[in-house]
């Protein structure tokens, strides 16, 4: 479990920056329409494309905020910027046990659409 949290983190550093902006007019109306009916409120949003799928960011209450769409509109997965003391003991514990070296800079809590 704790390798697949520390796994979850670095893929989606690696998606995003592999990402590229777009314009809400470039993103298909199923997408849109499905992030709007999750997030009504929401109004500032950054469109960007990862590949094959279509990611939402934005900030809310001090958090930043991904999340992910496939081309139809479905849900990939939410993405939360997380402060690093919010991480669980057992995580930080097997950070410093296996990467002594390192530090923790920015953390992410995922939750796929499962």
């Amino acid at each position: 479990m704790k390798k697949l949290i520390l796994l979850l983190a670095i893929a989606g550093f690696f998606m995003q920056a592999q990402a590229q902006k777009l314009v809400a007019k470039d993103v298909p109306t199923a997408v849109t329409a499905a992030f709007y009916k999750a997030n009504p409120t929401i109004k500032d949003v950054e469109w960007s494309k990862n590949g094959i799928n279509y990611v939402a960011g934005y900030d809310a209450e001090k958090a930043e905020i991904s999340i992910t769409y496939d081309a139809s509109g479905k849900l990939i997965n939410t993405k939360m910027k997380i402060v690093t003391s919010a991480l669980p003991a057992p995580v930080m514990e097997y950070v410093k046990t296996n990467y002594k070296e390192d530090e923790v800079k920015k953390a992410f809590k995922i939750t796929d659409e499962d």
